[in-house]
């Protein structure tokens, strides 16, 4: 029985502390919501507030004479003067202190704009050398002096390697990270099968020279695939990097927001 109500005594204690932890989170989140209203009347209490109240202590004799005179070896403009000037030291340190919290926040910014920038500069870089290597028109360009099969068979292999760095950079790249790219990846997956499709249709045609290759429906699909799936591709890549920096740069500023719960 006693151990009974011993147990029951401790659960009870267990939990009275944990509604007492609870609601002490609650007013400290209470607090944080509205620091700005707090800290306004935390400002009109300490400027107007305390002095009011020291001159009303010692006028209240003078209004009402029945109640005792508060005998001090100051007067009231002897502790105004001291609030004053504890008030004024308080507002020295208070503003030493502010200066170090931003000072610190500034290099906070600066150490993630630096790490953010390069990490996806990386990125960028990685993912801008894929779609140079996927641009169909090297196959007619660079590949013009090669039979149409040649040129094919050496166009699947860049993809092939394309997809090889689309691997890596996809083990490197954590998954946050992805999230932000993942339209542009789909694009490139998509765009990549679309070339292969378009390749294997060339390579399996007949070998005919660079002249009768121009007019031929590989070329054609060729010119239609950059004109439209790869600029389309580019662009995309354009607006979604454009997009990634304009979020860290307002990342980054938001770091010195003096509203920011870090």
């Amino acid at each position: 029985m006693d151990e009974q109500k011993e147990r029951s005594n401790a659960e009870g204690k267990s939990q009275v502390g944990k509604t007492c932890r609870q609601n002490k989170q609650k007013i400290i989140e209470f607090l944080f919501r509205h620091k700005l209203m707090f800290g306004i009347l935390a400002t009109l209490v300490l400027l107007i507030g305390i002095p009011f109240l020291i001159n009303v202590l010692y006028m209240l004799p003078i209004w009402f004479p029945h109640i005792p005179r508060l005998v001090t070896m100051w007067s009231s403009s002897d502790v105004l003067a001291y609030y004053g000037t504890i008030l004024g030291a308080a507002a020295t340190i208070g503003a030493l202190v502010g200066t170090i919290g931003f000072t610190q926040k500034q290099i906070q910014r600066e150490n993630y704009l630096r790490a953010e920038q390069e990490k996806w500069s990386r990125i960028d870089n990685s993912i801008s050398e894929i779609i140079n290597l996927l641009n169909p028109m090297t196959l007619i360009i660079i590949k013009h002096d090669q039979k149409p099969k040649e040129s094919a068979k050496e166009a699947t292999n860049a993809i092939q390697m394309c997809m090889i760095k689309m691997n890596l950079l996809n083990g490197n790249t954590t998954v946050q990270d992805k999230s932000k790219i993942e339209k542009l990846w789909n694009a490139i997956d998509n765009f990549i099968q679309r070339s292969l499709e378009v390749y294997r249709r060339i390579y399996t045609s007949t070998e005919n020279c660079f002249e009768d290759f121009v007019i031929n429906q590989g070329c054609k699909d060729l010119i239609a695939l950059y004109d439209t799936n790869y600029n389309k591709l580019v662009s995309l890549k354009s607006e979604t990097f454009s997009q990634i920096y304009a979020d860290i740069q307002k990342e980054a500023d938001s770091i010195l927001s003096p509203w920011r719960k870090h």
